[in-house]
């Protein structure tokens, strides 16, 4: 898990420290080892930052003691300060000032949304909430069969209609049955969406205005690279989202795109995704990352 990036980093470490550390031979190093980052899924900008904040510190600092633990510490530091940058959230005190409350799940498709709302209701559950899950993505095939499937398995409650069913309508009714029945949670399951295409994001926007969701959740998927960055730019946009998931992590060799996620939104990152079992849900902890790229 993220051993792309923490090569990369390591051999940025080594370089630097074999050499005077002076403004001009972070400059050198970091443009040798800038195709390395790249293939990390760490982008430029997030590259650049790191490189004059290690001059910053370099020129601000009176004594460097060790060069090695001197870079490891301003690297990590670094990358603190962009996860640190992130106001926190927590879910469970914003659901105590809603009943129900409402959860919006979006995303592009193929980045594991609908399996990863089956873990959040069957986190809530366990929890002791009372979750009602709607089949909001009424466009493609199998995807209510596949949230049947969840449901059942989790014994939560499904608010389902037919295939072409207006999902903003559904959405509602799903919410009216959880006010009525004094549900705790609603998560709506949407439409994978590609990003390009605006008239499914207008539609995504009035699921969202209709249903009165107290909190969007972008999906990120941690293979996605770069392009989880374009994904997350427009949605943030429209409809905009309130924090996000990143899906997939156990797989990504790579790591610079939570990174990068963090860098690019300013939101916070509330879970991610560690495995195919409905448990396999962390919650997000930068000390976590941190001790698995030095």
């Amino acid at each position: 898990m993220f051993d792309k990036l923490r090569t990369s980093l390591n051999r940025l470490r080594i370089t630097i420290t074999g050499r005077e550390l002076t403004a001009s031979d972070i400059d050198r190093t970091f443009d040798e080892i800038e195709t390395d980052l790249l293939g990390s899924d760490m982008s430029i900008d997030v590259i650049e930052f790191l490189k004059n904040d290690l001059k910053l510190r370099l020129i601000k600092s009176e004594s460097r003691g060790d060069k090695r633990q001197y870079v490891v510490d301003s690297l990590r530091s670094s990358i603190m300060t962009i996860f640190d940058s992130i106001p926190p959230v927590d879910l469970h005190s914003l659901m105590g000032s809603y009943r129900p409350f409402v959860i919006t799940l979006l995303g592009i498709n193929g980045t594991g949304k609908t399996t990863t709302l089956a873990k959040l209701a069957y986190k809530f559950k366990h929890e002791g909430l009372k979750v009602v899950v709607a089949a909001a993505d009424t466009y493609r095939a199998g995807a209510i069969e596949q949230l049947t499937s969840h449901t059942e398995k989790l014994g939560v409650k499904l608010i389902t209609q037919p295939y072409g069913t207006d999902a903003a309508a559904l959405s509602r009714d799903a919410v009216s049955f959880a006010r009525s029945n004094l549900y705790d949670v609603v998560l709506l399951d949407t439409a994978g969406r590609m990003q390009t295409n605006l008239n499914l994001l207008q539609e995504l926007e009035k699921i969202v205005r209709v249903s009165k969701s107290n909190f969007s959740i972008f999906i990120a998927d941690a293979l996605a690279g770069n392009d989880m960055l374009s994904e997350a730019t427009t949605f943030m946009g429209r409809p905009g989202f309130d924090g996000s998931i990143v899906t997939k992590v156990d797989a990504d060799a790579k790591g610079g795109s939570l990174v990068n996620l963090a860098w690019i939104t300013k939101k916070p990152i509330l879970y991610l995704g560690t495995g195919q079992n409905y448990g396999d849900l962390v919650q997000f902890n930068p000390a976590w990352i941190m001790s698995r790229l030095f």
